[in-house]
């Protein structure tokens, strides 16, 4: 039965339903006897219905797309769709554009919108291609996309254009050698010394980098603490071990026939069976200590043998036999008649003249002018004068007046050390280095310029050095001061300061070759110097020394290098403290510890020996250092066990009751708190460098403390009055390493000097910058300007108010290296003015002349030296100008050395005073004085 169709009559009409159709079911409800019927909706069609189900029933009112998305205002997801400015649009599901030919999802420009919503995306056309998408990783915040994010793990990226566009991967599996084209020694290889980019280097001998691709290692690096067997400091350490073990032994009159793993000798007695028979060992031709005696020669040992060719003693003058020289066998100025005597008859080949009553000698070989010894004015001329020199006669045309009353001797070729008649000594090595730039012209000759103001103040100098740098060449203005104490840079050097610099002059110690130099710790301005000149080198000296500062040095605006003064380490601790335990706080130990009876880490006899006492409490001993707040240091001592093996650190920097404990006898760290760095090096003998390296938080003044434990490991505990332990070397740096140690007390500075040069020929600014204080500062001396030329440089030295006893009181080792750096040919020494003011005597500034001069040829053995005392000035002392000069001559004459008086050419003060030779303060020279002087000086060197 199907569904009904109508009533006919009194019957009622049903469709027949198609069998198995699958649209609509048909059931009998058995108990009300009613029929069911259900429509399947899943399976009807269009074709079904009778029409189209409209929008109201749930339907699209359509028959096509288009009509339905039109009924239902849903717009089409045509790729030529275009919508309305301002609306949106939204999906749900995937949006799939497999089927077009481009896709374009996101807005494209060159300005990113100002408003944004997170999630937005935007394509700006404009950037690097490849890395072009924004993101709006929230609101109104644009983000751009980040580069080379592709890739996984494990794979080598090869980027195509754009960011990952048409990247290609290369799996590890995938990686071949190297062509080998491409490798050092490949035919790519580049064939210069010259590093440029993506260039492969080019190979030296042996396969190392040629010259060019090495870095420069100049300058100052960080030494590392050996370890192990090996102590002291890298590159330079010292075996303390072998193998653990402590090295030692020797064989006396034995052979080494083994060594150990420890570098112990095993000794063995050789003996050897052999026996010559050939010879008797009778004790008269060969003695018991197989020696051949006189006995055993048949006869004489001849001369071309090494013997004598006589059996008896030599006496006489002999060839090489038993017969003396004949007269025709001895030669040059000596004659002799065959026998043991000998005549001089000739003076360097000449014929000694017969006595002259205007020039004789006398017994002792001095010139005399009638019966006096020739003295200032015991020469008269009367006629030729017959004096011989090795150069030859010298005649009276060879002497002659200066017009100063001043005798000039043309004729100089004397030996080193002759005085001539005036006064003067020869200088050799001075007057070689000028011929050789008169003959060749080659070489630098160096003249140092020693003294006071005189010297400082340029007068006397700038005249000399205009003179000899524009008839022989100009070498550069050489060395100068650098500091401000009365001080006139030479020609054509500029010099300024900024910041706070301190100068100071050495009355009792002097650190440089000048007596004075300039210190500054003001890194707040900072402190800094700028030296202006024409120079191909300019060379720096300055003091390295414990807890120095830093500074940076610049040339012509380039970056700036820092050089560290301290290169030997830092200790904090206090001056006078870090080993002499004596003025350390003290608790429950004896006071003063004693001098130990033990070797010292380094060898020495400096070790000490804490003692407790017999209290029932703390042992031990402290002492504080300054720190910045935040800063990283280290408090290190070196230890020995004696009765105590056991220490204890405390830093009080936190108030922790125990930093870090060390086991001398056992060599270990039983204890270091959480967030400290304890260490514990053996140095040798029993020795350890123990260490604890912290952060100090707050910050200032810190106390480190060293305490003594028993043998339970207590802190507190009853002394017994003897026990103790050995000490040495007590230090706090910065750092979280211990620093090359460093006796505060005892330290020398070392004189150091930096090298700049390769500098072109032209004119150089080189601004030297305080940049760390330190608790020393930075001390500079001087500097040099020097030019890869030949000709001469005048160093110029000299400190206002120095006498000359402020540079006989020098540090000689690191004053001499100073000199010797200077390569000087000539010495000029100019001192008396401030001796006369200060009242010293005459004989107490020869003195301190002689230490200089000795120090001098200490440091330079081949310089001239020449002594040039004051002219009378406008002040009155206890001793006069003359006996200065005169105590000054007397000493040259002894050593052997140039002396020049400018006595004369000046006269007394009146009269020089008053042609304006003088400054109103009676002490210093005008520049027309200065000019006098100098041409002085010249004129009495003979060859200018």
């Amino acid at each position: 039965m199907g569904p009904f169709d109508g009533l006919t009559g009194a019957n009622l009409g049903f469709r027949n339903i198609a069998p198995g159709s699958g649209k609509v079911s048909v059931s009998l409800d058995g108990v009300n006897k009613l029929i069911s019927l259900d429509a399947v909706e899943s399976a009807f069609t269009l074709s079904n219905l009778g029409g189209t189900l409209g929008v109201g029933q749930g339907g699209t009112g359509a028959t096509a797309a288009a009509g339905a998305r039109s009924n239902l205002a849903v717009p089409g997801l045509s790729v030529s769709n275009t919508y309305a400015s301002g609306t949106t649009q939204t999906f749900a599901g995937a949006l799939v554009a497999a089927g077009s030919d481009r896709t374009a999802p996101i807005k494209t420009g060159t300005t990113l919108p100002a408003s944004c919503t997170q999630g937005d995306v935007y394509f700006k056309s404009d950037e690097t291609a490849g890395q072009n998408l924004y993101f709006c990783t929230a609101t109104n915040t644009w983000t751009k996309m980040a580069a080379g994010v592709c890739g996984s793990s494990g794979q080598i990226m090869v980027n195509g254009s754009g960011a990952c566009a048409g990247e290609s991967q290369i799996t590890t599996s995938q990686l071949v050698a190297h062509a080998a084209t491409h490798q050092n020694g490949g035919t790519d290889e580049i064939s210069t010394a010259t590093p440029a980019a993506n260039a492969i280097p080019k190979a030296g001998t042996g396969g190392t980098l040629a010259a060019g691709w090495i870095p420069d290692l100049s300058g100052t690096y960080s030494t590392k603490t050996a370890g192990g067997d090996l102590s002291g400091s890298l590159p330079s350490p010292t075996v303390a071990k072998v193998n653990g073990n402590t090295p030692g032994g020797s064989c006396t009159n034995k052979a080494v026939t083994g060594l150990s793993t420890s570098a112990v000798p095993t000794c063995t007695t050789l003996t050897s069976a052999y026996t010559d028979s050939s010879i008797a060992h009778t004790g008269v031709d060969v003695n018991s200590s197989y020696q051949v005696t006189a006995t055993h020669l048949a006869a004489a040992l001849p001369v071309a043998q090494g013997g004598t060719g006589t059996m008896s003693t030599l006496t006489g003058l002999v060839r090489g036999n038993s017969s003396a020289m004949t007269a025709g066998e001895l030669t040059g100025d000596a004659v002799t008649s065959g026998s043991n005597s000998v005549s001089v008859v000739k003076m360097n080949g000449g014929a000694v003249p017969a006595s002259q009553a205007s020039l004789a000698t006398n017994a002792s070989g001095q010139i005399v002018a009638g019966n006096s010894v020739l003295g200032a004015s015991g020469l008269t001329s009367v006629g030729a004068l017959p004096m011989v020199t090795s150069a030859g006669a010298m005649g009276p045309s060879a002497i002659s007046d200066d017009g100063t009353a001043n005798v000039t001797v043309t004729n100089r070729a004397l030996a080193v050390g002759t005085t001539l008649l005036d006064g003067r000594a020869i200088l050799r090595n001075w007057d070689a280095c000028i011929a050789g730039l008169q003959v060749n012209g080659s070489g630098v000759c160096n003249w140092l310029w020693l003294g006071d103001s005189w010297t400082n103040n340029g007068m006397i100098t700038e005249q000399v050095r205009s003179y000899l740098q524009t008839t022989y060449g100009n070498a550069g203005p050489g060395y100068f001061t650098l500091d401000t104490w009365y001080n006139t840079p030479p020609t054509g050097v500029g010099l300024t300061s900024a910041g706070t610099w301190t100068d100071t002059i050495d009355t009792s110690s002097a650190l440089g070759i000048q007596a004075a130099h300039t210190v500054s710790t003001d890194t707040a301005t900072p402190a800094s110097k700028t030296i202006t000149a024409t120079m191909t080198t300019f060379v720096l000296h300055y003091y390295a020394q414990p807890n120095g500062g830093s500074f940076t040095y610049n040339v012509d605006g380039a970056g700036a290098i820092t050089v560290s003064t301290a290169p030997a380490g830092v200790n904090l601790l206090p001056s006078g403290t870090s080993n002499t335990f004596t003025s350390w706080t003290q608790s429950g130990v004896l006071t003063p510890a004693t001098t130990a009876a033990t070797t010292d880490p380094f060898g020495g006899n400096n070790a000490w020996k804490v003692t407790e006492d017999t209290s029932n409490g703390y042992h031990r001993l402290w002492e504080s250092s300054t720190r910045v707040a935040g800063g990283k240091y280290t408090f290190s001592i070196y230890l020995k066990a004696a009765e105590r093996t056991i220490a204890s650190f405390v830093d009080g920097q936190d108030g922790s009751s125990s930093s870090g404990r060390f086991n001398l006898a056992l060599g270990t760290i039983t204890t270091c708190r959480t967030g400290l760095t304890c260490a514990m090096q053996p140095v040798g003998n029993g020795w350890y460098r123990c260490s604890v390296a912290f952060t100090d938080t707050p910050g200032g003044s810190h106390t480190s403390t060293l305490r003594l434990m028993d043998a339970g490991s207590n802190v507190s505990y009853q002394g017994t009055g003897t026990s103790g332990m050995y000490v040495y070397g007590g230090q706090a740096n910065p750092g979280s390493t211990p620093m090359t140690y460093v006796d505060a007390s005892s330290a020398v500075p070392t004189y150091s000097r930096l090298v700049l040069s390769g500098l072109t020929n032209a004119s150089h600014t080189v601004v030297l910058t305080v940049t760390a204080a330190g608790s020393a500062g930075v001390t500079l001396m001087g500097a040099e300007a020097n030019l890869d030329a030949a000709g001469v440089r005048l160093q110029k030295i000299g400190t206002s108010g120095a006498t000359a006893s402020y540079y006989s009181v020098v540090n000689a080792a690191n004053w001499e290296t100073g000199i010797a750096s200077l390569s000087p040919s000539l010495v000029v020494l100019m001192f008396g003015a401030n001796e006369l003011q200060q009242n010293i005597t005459p004989a107490a500034q020869a003195s301190s002349l002689a230490t200089i001069i000795a120090n001098i040829q200490a440091a330079a053995p081949n310089a001239d030296v020449i002594l040039i005392p004051p002219v009378d000035i406008g002040v009155t002392g206890t001793y006069t100008v003359s006996a200065y000069a005169a105590a000054q001559q007397a000493l040259a004459q002894s050593l052997g050395i140039g002396f020049m008086s400018m006595d004369k050419r000046f006269g007394l003060y009146a009269g020089s005073n008053a042609r304006g030779l003088f400054n109103t303060d009676k002490i210093h020279f005008t520049a027309t004085g200065g000019k006098v002087f100098a041409n002085g000086l010249l004129r009495w060197l003979g060859s200018f």
